[in-house]
């Protein structure tokens, strides 16, 4: 069984993107997908915890997956950048500002070494960054700067994968557990692309084989 987490809630829907929609939108909306992909497998069995995006603790988050018996959690997100990167502009032309950051682009997969099992957790996050690759998305390693808020380590360069140990939901998850930015919705060009169904059948078909593949080499 693996648990889908939708990061975020409806009430704090996370990021913005460069034409003023809540990071929460995107993120359910690839879960939905997801479980409708993964709901036909033979491996993997899913369940969305907190699908409509009520309130919700982050600690809360890995609890409900380990009651339901997961042995897999996976939490979708989209991506910013820091305010020090962000332009105003109007994206309708009505007076109404928005902010973009062009300069980052793609997909991030994160794991914690503060998870219980922290080496089947980089195994997983090292399938799902490939998969993404091989799906045609770039990684984005602006999460490695050396700036505060960032300085993430990259462990697998070639996979697209970042060391963040203190992320809650994966940090406290019983089971092996990973993150994916999907890609970053502050990119002007990025959100245009992550709003095609297209390249959202692609991220899901990345994650879906992920899953599927760890779940069936247990």
């Amino acid at each position: 069984m693996v648990a889908l987490d939708i990061g975020h809630t409806l009430a704090q829907h996370g990021s913005t993107s460069a034409r003023g929609k809540g990071e929460f939108e995107f993120n359910q909306r690839i879960v939905r997908q997801l479980f409708a992909r993964l709901d036909k497998s033979r491996v993997a069995a899913p369940f969305i915890i907190n699908p409509e995006g009520g309130k919700i603790s982050l600690i809360d988050r890995p609890k409900i997956a380990a009651e339901k018996g997961a042995e897999l959690f996976v939490s979708i997100h989209h991506d910013a950048a820091l305010e020090k990167y962000l332009l105003p502009w109007e994206p309708a032309g009505d007076g109404v500002k928005q902010f973009y950051c062009d300069q980052f682009r793609g997909y991030g997969t994160f794991m914690s070494m503060k998870n219980r099992q922290a080496d089947r957790s980089l195994a997983f996050a090292q399938m799902l960054g490939a998969a993404m690759r091989g799906q045609g998305f770039s990684f984005a390693r602006h999460h490695a700067e050396a700036v505060q808020g960032e300085n993430r380590p990259i462990i697998d360069e070639a996979r697209g994968v970042y060391q963040y140990d203190d992320l809650i939901v994966l940090k406290h998850a019983p089971m092996p557990a990973a993150l994916l930015e999907c890609g970053v919705i502050i990119n002007r060009a990025e959100e245009v692309e992550l709003e095609k169904p297209e390249t959202q059948a692609r991220i899901v078909e990345a994650v879906a084989g992920a899953v599927e593949l760890f779940l069936g080499g247990q």
